[in-house]
This record gives structure tokens, C-alpha cells and sequence, in this order.
């Protein structure tokens, strides 16, 4: 193989920009997208994130919000650009409480990771680690 077709083939496993695909909508709008699962590519809501990002990179985010006292819920999944301090390392969550309603924001950084179910590498880790140790102690 030539130089040019190691460069043409290195080169193509990179994309250029900061482009990312999220899905994109409003549980309130639109019910379905209460219960998106990250294999649904072929959804109307997964899209690309466009707009002026200001030199940010953008991130998919999902906001669950339940209103306590008629306990009903809506799920926002949107794209992002602009972090809070503590929101600088990976992926990230945080719960925002008040007597009304709970809050859970999510922010990630890989194409459709704002669906309903995920596995953290966190969690596999403990899940491998639990099912190891039940093979050998057993």
C-alpha cells in the first residue's frame, strides 16, 4: 500500500468539526420522546447539533423534571454548548431539588448518549466485577 492510501484510510476514521448527534425534543411536545433508547437512530429527534457554538464543544443533554404534588414528568433532550465550572470532566450529572419538583440534568459527549437507558463505564465495571467474583467464589 501506498503512503496516500494509509493517509485516505487513517484520515477517515476522524471526523472534522465538532459534530454530534443528539436527540432533539420536548416529552411535553412530544410523548414518545419520554422512552427513546440510544439505538434509535432512525427517530425524526436524532440529530445533528447545529448552531454557533462560540468555540465550545458541544454535548447532548437530557433533563428529567417531575412535578411532585400531581407527579407528572417531562424529559427535554437537547443539545448544549455552555457548561457550569463543575461540569468540565466527561459526563456528568446533577439533581437540582426543590418542594415541587426534582430535577436530574445530564450532559454527554458521544452521538445519541442522551436516550433513556445507558450503561456507565462505572457501573459495567461493578456489574463485571460482581459477576467475576460470583464465578470464582462459587
Amino acid at each position: 500500500m501506498k503512503l496516500e492510501q494509509y493517509f485516505v484510510i487513517f484520515s477517515s476514521l476522524f471526523t472534522v468539526g465538532f459534530a454530534i448527534k443528539c436527540f432533539q425534543c420536548n416529552s411535553a411536545e412530544a410523548p414518545e420522546c419520554a422512552d427513546l433508547r440510544s439505538n434509535d437512530t432512525g427517530s425524526p429527534f436524532y440529530k445533528d447539533c447545529t448552531g454557533n457554538y462560540e468555540g465550545n464543544e458541544p454535548f447532548c443533554r437530557k433533563i428529567h423534571t417531575t412535578v411532585l404534588y400531581t407527579e407528572t414528568f417531562r424529559i427535554v433532550r437537547s443539545c448544549g454548548w455552555i457548561k457550569e465550572v463543575n461540569e468540565t470532566i466527561g459526563d456528568f450529572c446533577k439533581k437540582a431539588d426543590t418542594d415541587f419538583i426534582n430535577q436530574k440534568t445530564c450532559l454527554c459527549f458521544s452521538d445519541g448518549c442522551n436516550s433513556t437507558f445507558r450503561i456507565i463505564p462505572s457501573s459495567l465495571l461493578s456489574i463485571t466485577t460482581v459477576l467475576i467474583s460470583l464465578c470464582i467464589f462459587n
